[in-house]
């Protein structure tokens, strides 16, 4: 079975609160809340497919010094293994780019700390999403 690399950020605001990415109706894990982010590309870095996916996502630029390693997560058995990245550094406004025009906007939230580890708790997070908030928020403490 052959390695997937996936990145994801945090993007934390000036209030301490962290953006999550719904996952669209549809798609594997729907409707569950997550870290944006994806697969990189063969021969990409990992900053650089972060920068791409963030962008084609959410409709922002993050800003690459202000990108920070949090943890990875990798499940038993399975190819993916998640990066996440902090960012408190963006230009323009986070927008639920995948998610149809009729659905009002339901694609993204910011929650605080507390906010995220109550959505990882009752399991509206993917399984690795939850492994990596307990390391998110161990480092924002």
């Amino acid at each position: 079975m052959a390695l997937i690399p996936v990145v994801a950020a945090a993007l934390i605001d000036a209030q301490g609160r962290v953006l999550l990415h719904r996952r669209a109706p549809g798609k594997h894990h729907a409707l569950l809340w997550e870290y944006p982010g994806g697969k990189v590309e063969p021969g990409e870095h990992a900053a650089q497919a972060l920068l791409r996916e963030i962008a084609e996502e959410l409709g922002v630029a993050l800003d690459p010094a202000g990108l920070e390693p949090v943890s990875f997560a990798q499940g038993a058995g399975q190819p993916h293994l998640i990066l996440l990245y902090a960012c408190r550094i963006w230009q323009g406004q986070p927008r639920a780019l995948e998610w149809p025009q009729d659905a009002g906007g339901e694609g993204l939230g910011w929650f605080t700390p507390d906010q995220v580890a109550d959505l990882a708790g009752r399991g509206a997070m993917p399984p690795l999403d939850v492994v990596l908030t307990r390391a998110l928020l161990h480092w924002l403490a």
